[in-house]
């Protein structure tokens, strides 16, 4: 995880910010959209997209209407591929960063739908889930016997999740690319 983590979290906000706040702009200048409907607005990662779309100028609202707004879930990268709930949005403005870097630049922590907590549990915590994640679909390490770090049978059922959530990403709303995979980019299949 050391790689993904964030060192200097006032530099990661920054970047995150401008990267996610930007596609959001443009997200509402291609679309003639006006305003985006935040989902899930109170959860840890809702409050984090509010604070970016605050900075960034974006006008956030409560009313849906199909002709002037778009729709944005907050769910993170953790939970996008390896929970059983897949948000049905036009935007998914955190879906390029892990549970445990959604952590970090919140002060609330992350969430997640009980699945995403269960296997986290399993696997020995967020910490190791979001690891084994990299390890396994950016391909930053290789995972192998002979290293020490490696757990087969919680890489087995990570990828069993992963797997699960194939068919729910190909149909994922836009996500702003920050990392090496992203869902709707690179993670299609």
């Amino acid at each position: 995880m050391a790689e993904r983590a964030f060192a200097d979290r006032d530099a990661s906000y920054g970047r995150v910010s401008r990267v996610v706040g930007g596609v959001l702009r443009e997200a509402l200048r291609t679309t003639g959209a006006t305003a985006i409907v935040l989902l899930d607005q109170d959860s840890p990662e809702g409050v984090l997209v509010a604070r970016i779309a605050g900075d960034a100028g974006i006008p956030l609202t409560d009313f849906s209407d199909p002709k002037t707004t778009l729709t944005a879930h907050p769910a993170n990268k953790t939970a996008l591929l390896t929970g059983d709930f897949f948000p049905r949005a036009d935007l998914l403005p955190l879906g390029d960063l892990y549970a445990t870097q959604v952590g970090q630049l919140s002060d609330e922590g992350w969430s997640g739908d009980p699945s995403v907590h269960a296997l986290a549990d399993t696997v020995g915590g967020i910490e190791q889930l979001d690891g084994l994640l990299q390890r396994l679909l950016e391909g930053r390490e290789h995972l192998d016997s002979s290293d020490p770090t490696f757990d087969a049978q919680s890489a087995r059922i990570v990828q069993t999740a992963v797997a699960g959530s194939r068919f729910r990403r190909a149909r994922a709303g836009l996500v702003p690319k920050l990392g090496g995979r992203s869902i709707g980019v690179d993670l299609l299949d």
